[in-house]
């Protein structure tokens, strides 16, 4: 799931339905970036929350990765990884290889000490349970 989108102008235009995703890869202007930290002063940055669970990734990436891999190829590359640190280096030589026309910067983190999706899903069907059986019970 994408959770931010690019500070641009291009992006801006595919905001407002005046180009397409596609076209905005190949727009003449889509490195004119709106926002950047470290220029300004105060910067403007976005802030999300997110139910996170065990077997969640969290990834942060620059165009140089996304604009060369699909999300598809990304995933799939996420998942087959042991270990965080081996899924960006084999995604940074991945772009590379196709390329990498410009900078390419990948963190993963996955999450520790949180309930999986099987574990919740077991506690509350058994809470599910508990609550019919005293309804049973009546």
């Amino acid at each position: 799931m994408q959770v931010t989108k690019d500070h641009s102008e291009v992006q801006e235009l595919v905001d407002a339905g005046i180009i397409t995703p596609e076209q905005a890869m190949t727009h003449p202007q889509k490195n004119v970036i709106t926002r950047v930290l470290g220029y300004y002063r105060d910067a403007a940055v976005d802030s999300h929350r997110l139910k996170l669970y065990q077997e969640d990734f969290v990834l942060l990436c620059s165009d140089g990765l996304w604009e060369v891999l699909t999300d598809r190829a990304i995933a799939e590359v996420v998942l087959a990884a042991q270990r965080p640190e081996q899924a960006c280096l084999q995604l940074v030589t991945h772009a590379n290889n196709l390329g990498g026309p410009d900078n390419i910067s990948v963190i993963i983190v996955r999450p520790e000490n949180l309930p999986s999706w099987q574990e919740l899903v077991n506690r509350d069907t058994q809470v599910m349970r508990e609550h019919y059986k005293g309804d049973a019970d009546k």
